[in-house]
């Protein structure tokens, strides 16, 4: 809501106003067109929805990959098409970007690149050493 101007007044030192000059007519004439301007933007426009979207949080869209982020640094299973294909590795990066293969691998020279499936690896996996 937009706020009125208040009108131009000279007072004395003790309160008493001082009988306005030209100038003083010419502000408090500009001053009261300057409302009545206020009075009609006010009329149309209606600033609850506008004031309510400022003051909320803005929406950030849901990471797809918030469950694979808490993987980084673990040891996962790495593979393009074909699951029974696949390389073992540590997930170095999980990124969202607009390509298709968004898990990192980095496991020194030979074993580094982009991957489209990734999942880590589970206790019980053969990869895994038991002991004899």
């Amino acid at each position: 809501m937009l706020e009125k101007l208040s009108e131009y007044k000279i007072t004395n030192r003790d309160g008493s106003f001082i009988n306005a000059d030209c100038n003083t007519k010419i502000i408090n004439t500009l001053v009261r067109k300057i409302n009545e301007l206020v009075d009609a933007v006010n009329g149309i426009l209606d600033y609850a929805p506008l004031e309510m979207a400022m003051k909320a949080e803005p929406k950030i869209p849901a990471d797809p990959y918030t469950e694979q982020r808490k993987w980084i640094g673990k040891l996962c299973k790495f593979w393009f098409a074909d699951a029974e294909n696949s390389t073992f590795g540590i997930l170095d990066f999980v990124d969202a970007g607009p390509h298709p293969e968004p898990f990192h691998i980095n496991c020194g020279e030979s074993e580094q690149g982009w991957y489209p499936h990734c999942e880590p690896v589970k206790p019980d996996d053969d990869i895994i050493y038991k002991g004899e």
